[in-house]
């Protein structure tokens, strides 16, 4: 009998020992992407099989090593200069495809440093991001940005040689930013506050409509008293296509283009930029540009406006009417709710 439990623990500690020592090989390489906004998930898309900087680990008798290729130079690291420098590697070590993304300013003296505070994980088509300082919170990556920088137009601020004001910002897969939620919830919320279905919905409530016109664009970029009630003044006098205001209304299909200032059928810019400083004025045209695309694209998301059909040569086409007509619908519908 002894014999039998000789080798049955013997067998039982060669399996032990093979085990662990499967555990202990380990390789992986994961690519470092660094940020440009004009093809940011292009770029990442490609890390995966070519990048000339990347992270290699191994695991090899115990020991973590982690060798930083940066175009050729390559140093290996421990687990300590990490835990020196509050870098936490276990999301490392997922099963997903992990990438690491640099902005520049990790390490301003040795830029071949695996100084990694951000990080990326493309998980079935879509991309989530953490920092390397946490316990593997993921996020969006506006919200990375804002946790990292504080807010967008800071990064911005910091980061003004990747491209001025990051004006692509608007096409969030070339960049990976952005501004507004796009869950069913949050567009319809976006558009129950939208001035513009105020306006569609209740066209005589013009102060309710300038009102949240104006906050609108102080939330864009903060208006003094004095400019506010200069503006305020043009506005009223576009309303009421006073002659000297020179209100000419916008055709319907001209209404989708986003650098419009739309209000009551008018491009109402000329008062803004009539009051405010070129730079101010500026960004203001770029948010509201990134506004009403949003809006656009809520409409057509959520599309709760009437969609007939149309015959021609046998085949039902739908027919969802003008912009205006869209407008209308979809204002009636969300401040009906």
């Amino acid at each position: 009998m002894k014999p039998i439990l000789i080798l049955s623990a013997l067998l039982m500690l060669g399996a032990a020992i093979a085990y662990g020592q499967g555990k202990s090989e380990f390789s992986k390489t994961i690519p470092v992407v660094f940020y440009s906004p004009g093809h940011f998930h292009w770029t990442i898309n490609t890390s995966f099989s070519q990048s000339p900087v990347k992270l290699d680990i191994t695991i090899h008798n115990g020991d973590t090593l982690y060798t930083s290729n940066y175009f050729g130079h390559s140093d290996t690291w421990k687990n300590d200069f990490f835990e020196r420098n509050n870098i936490h590697t276990t999301p490392f070590f997922t099963q997903d495809s992990i990438f690491i993304v640099r902005m520049g300013d990790e390490s301003v003296t040795r830029v071949e440093l695996p100084i990694h505070r951000m990080y990326g994980i493309k998980k079935n088509g879509k991309y989530r991001y953490g920092l390397t300082s946490e316990n593997g919170e993921l996020y969006s990556f506006k919200e990375l940005i804002e946790k990292r920088y504080g807010s967008v137009k800071k990064f911005e601020e910091r980061y003004m040689f990747i491209q001025k004001r990051l004006f692509i910002m608007m096409n969030e897969s070339s960049c990976g930013i952005a501004y507004y939620p796009k869950d069913p919830e949050s567009m319809r919320s976006f558009l129950k506050d939208d001035y513009l279905m105020h306006e569609y919905h209740n066209p005589s409530d013009t102060i309710n409509v300038v009102n949240r016109f104006l906050s609108l664009a102080n939330s864009f970029v903060p208006l003094k008293a004095s400019q506010e009630t200069l503006i305020r003044k043009e506005l009223m006098q576009y309303i009421r296509r006073d002659m000297d205001a020179h209100a000419i209304p916008i055709s319907s299909d001209l209404r989708l283009e986003p650098e419009r200032f739309l209000l009551y059928g008018v491009n109402v810019q000329d008062p803004f930029s009539r009051y405010l400083p070129k730079e101010q004025f500026a960004d203001l045209q770029q948010e509201f540009r990134i506004y009403n695309k949003h809006r656009a694209y809520c409409i057509d998301e959520l599309k709760l406006y009437k969609r007939s059909t149309v015959v021609l040569d046998g085949v039902e086409w739908p027919e969802i009417g003008t912009y205006d007509e869209r407008l209308k619908e979809t204002a009636d519908t969300v401040l009906a709710e």
